[in-house]
C-alpha cells in the first residue's frame, strides 16, 4: 500500500522494455485514470489526456458484451478509469517522447493506495472471452483464483516472444501460472456465464511450493520446443484425471499473435482446433493418436505462407507419468521415435500451403494446414491391478534437479519408501549453504519441490 509507487511489467525486470509493440496491462489501484498510468508512454489519437490528438488511438478497452475492442478517445481525469481486475490493451511506442530516439525501458507508475479488496471480473457469456488483469502489486497465482464457469487455461501476451503464454494448472509456457503485477490476461467462459474472483489470498507469496503427487489431482505433462533460423516456439501435452481425447475444459488454444510476423510454429490439434496445450486423460484403456505439426511461416501481406527449412524439435519428459509412453511418427518419412529414449529430432519442414491472418472476434486460433507432419501416439500401461492402488517407491531416491542450469526455477524430485524426517538443503559448488527448502516429517511417496531461489544466483 502507499502512494506514488512504480512496478515492473515484464518478467520482473526493470520496466516495460523491448521494442514497439502491444502490451496487455492492468492496474493495482482501483479507479486508476489511464492517462496517469500511461504518463511515461506515448499516447495519441484522443481528444483528452493523450500526448497528441492526431493519429490513431493506441489505447483500447475490451467490450465483453460485444466481444470487440473500443478505442478510447479520452484518458484524462474525466475519461475512462480502470476497475480492479480489468485488463486493457496499449500499443507501446519505443520512442516515448516523439523525439526520434528510443526510450525503452520505462516504468509504469500509479498514484494511490493498492487495491486490498476482492476483484471480480465477469458477465462473460458461455464461450466468449474476457480480458481481466492482476488487481494487486504482487504476483498472483492463476491456480488459486476462484473460477465460475471459466476454462482452466489462462493466456498472457508476451511481447518479447511475440506469442501468448498459457497455463492450464499443470502445463504451459506461463511458468506455474504466475501472473505479474500490471499484467492483463485472457479467460474464456465455459459451461455458462463466466466470472473470476481474485483475492489477496491468491497472491503468490512463497518462493517454492511442495507437492506430494499422490495428494494432488493426478497430472503430468510433456513440453516441446522447436527451433529454426533464430525462431523458436513451445507447445505442451498435459494429462489430467478429467482430461478427454477431444476438447475439454483444460485445453489451451494456440492463439494468433497481436502483431503478425515470420515465425516457427509447434502445434497439436483436437477436434480440428489448434492447441497450445492439448489436455488428455491421465488413464485410458487404449492408445491415443494426436495430430502434431511444425510449420515455418513467412508473413506475406495478410497471409502466412509455409516454408521449407531445417528445424530441431526437443522435448522434456521429466513430468511425464511413469505409466504413459509416447511415440512420434513422421508422416512423411514413416520414422518412429521412442520419446523415452531420445530427446530431440532434426528434420526439414516442407511448404504445404498458406492461410489468412484475418479472423472474427477478439482472438484468433491457428488452423490445420494440409496434413500434419507428425502423429503423436500416447500409450497407457495399467497403473495396477486395482485403479485405487499406487505402488510405493522401493528405495530412497533423490533425482537430479531438472532443468539445470535453470532460470527462474527448477524441480527437485525425490522418493521415500517409508515415512521419515526429511531435510532438503541447497549448497553451492564450494559447499556453502544456500537455502533450506524443507525440514519436517513426510510419509512414504513421491515428492516434487519447485524451487525458485529467493536470492539472485548465477546459472
Amino acid at each position: 500500500s502507499g502512494s506514488n509507487y512504480s512496478y515492473y511489467v515484464e518478467s520482473g525486470v526493470g520496466a516495460i522494455s523491448g521494442d514497439s509493440g502491444f502490451r496487455i496491462l492492468s492496474s493495482p489501484v482501483s479507479g486508476q485514470i489511464l492517462g496517469d498510468l500511461l504518463t511515461n508512454l506515448w499516447t495519441q489519437g484522443m481528444t483528452a489526456g493523450a500526448d497528441a490528438s492526431d493519429g490513431n488511438s493506441n489505447v483500447w478497452i475490451f467490450d465483453v458484451a460485444g466481444q470487440g475492442w473500443t478505442a478510447l478517445s479520452n484518458i484524462s481525469n474525466s475519461g475512462t478509469s480502470l476497475a480492479a481486475g480489468q485488463g486493457f490493451l496499449v500499443y507501446v511506442f519505443e520512442d516515448t517522447d516523439f523525439d526520434g530516439s528510443g526510450d525503452l525501458p520505462v516504468n509504469i507508475s500509479v498514484s494511490g493506495t493498492e487495491n486490498s479488496s476482492n476483484a471480480t471480473y465477469g458477465s462473460i457469456n458461455n464461450g466468449d472471452w474476457g480480458l481481466s488483469g492482476n488487481p494487486y502489486s504482487s504476483t498472483i497465482d492463476w491456480d488459486l483464483i476462484t473460477k465460475s464457469n471459466i476454462g482452466s487455461t489462462v493466456y498472457v501476451w508476451d511481447d518479447a516472444t511475440s506469442a501468448y503464454k498459457s497455463w492450464n494448472g499443470s502445463a504451459g509456457g506461463l511458468t506455474n501460472g504466475l501472473i505479474a503485477p500490471f499484467q492483463g490476461f485472457w479467460v474464456q467462459a465455459s459451461g455458462g456465464t463466466g466470472s473470476i474472483t481474485i483475492s489477496t489470498s491468491h497472491k503468490a507469496t512463497s518462493a517454492g511450493t511442495l507437492y506430494r503427487m499422490s495428494d494432488l489431482q493426478e497430472t503430468g505433462s510433456i513440453a516441446f520446443e522447436v527451433n529454426s533460423s533464430g525462431f523458436s516456439d513451445q507447445t505442451f501435452i498435459s494429462f489430467q484425471s478429467a482430461g478427454e481425447i477431444g476438447l475439454d475444459n483444460a485445453d489451451g488454444y494456440k492463439l494468433f499473435p497481436l502483431n503478425h510476423g515470420d515465425r516457427i510454429l509447434a502445434i497439436s490439434y483436437a477436434d480440428d482446433k489448434g492447441l497450445d496445450i492439448n489436455n488428455l486423460p491421465y488413464e485410458y484403456e487404449e492408445s491415443i493418436s494426436i495430430p502434431f505439426d511444425i510449420m515455418q511461416l513467412q508473413l506475406v501481406d495478410d497471409t502466412y505462407v509455409t516454408q521449407e527449412n531445417e528445424v530441431s524439435l526437443t522435448w522434456d519428459v521429466s513430468d511425464l507419468p511413469d505409466h504413459i509412453s509416447l511415440k512420434l511418427i513422421d508422416n512423411i518419412t514413416n520414422i518412429e521415435t521412442d520419446m523415452d529414449l531420445l530427446s530431440s529430432v532434426t528434420f526439414t519442414v516442407e511448404p504445404k500451403g498458406s492461410f489468412s491472418t484475418n479472423y472474427t472476434g477478439p482472438v484468433g486460433t491457428y488452423p490445420i494446414v494440409g496434413e500434419p507432419r507428425f502423429s503423436l501416439v500416447v500409450s497407457y500401461d495399467a497403473l495396477s491391478n486395482d485403479d485405487n492402488i499406487k505402488l510405493l517407491p522401493a528405495e530412497f531416491v533423490l533425482h537430479s534437479p531438472y532443468p539445470n542450469p535453470f532460470n527462474p526455477s527448477t524441480s527437485i524430485n525425490f522418493e521415500l519408501f517409508e515415512a521419515g524426517h526429511v531435510s532438503l538443503n541447497v549448497y553451492d559448488i564450494n559447499g556453502l549453504f544456500i537455502e533450506n527448502l524443507m525440514n519436517g516429517s513426510r510419509v512414504a511417496g513421491k515428492y516434487q519441490y519447485r524451487w525458485t531461489p529467493k536470492n539472485e544466483l548465477s546459472s
